[in-house]
């Protein structure tokens, strides 16, 4: 497929040139309806530009999680299946970032998000684990209570 960069120059005139690069990164914008010029599809092949873009669009994703995260953490009554359901997002964009993302993240950008999931998960974790002890003594007192009721 012929890529090709089009530039409009001082004298208003458009300049049409044709590029071939081996690394772009694919967009799909998502145009009104009021445009004039219907575009479908934008290639990028400046690499900072395809950096930022993905880590915008990792933030946002990360963001929601984190929401998530804070939520479920500072719960008392919070349940195992919404720790569950935090680990599955968590899961779901760390393969996202592997498979899709990681060949147009730098090293450290990918590094970063990476660790930042994986502290995400383990305070996930740290929290159902607690919810399990807490609920786990509170039961065993329960049983001790009903014994020294029955007797």
């Amino acid at each position: 497929m012929a890529n090709y960069l089009i530039r409009k120059n001082n004298d208003n005139n458009i300049i049409l040139k044709q590029i071939n690069y081996e690394f772009s990164y694919e967009l799909n914008p998502k145009m009104k309806d009021t445009s004039t010029i219907k575009i479908c599809k934008i290639n990028i092949f400046n690499k900072s530009m395809i950096d930022d873009l993905v880590t915008k669009k990792i933030l946002e994703k990360y963001q929601q999680i984190f929401k998530m995260v804070y939520l479920y953490t500072s719960d008392n009554n919070a349940s195992g299946d919404d720790a569950i359901m935090c680990l599955g997002e968590i899961e779901k964009l760390e393969s996202i970032i592997r498979n899709k993302y990681q060949k147009y993240l730098s090293i450290e950008k990918y590094k970063y998000f990476m660790h930042e999931l994986y502290a995400l998960g383990a305070a996930v974790n740290k929290k159902a684990i607690m919810n399990r002890i807490n609920n786990t003594f509170m039961y065993d007192e329960e049983l001790e209570e009903e014994k020294h009721h029955t007797m």
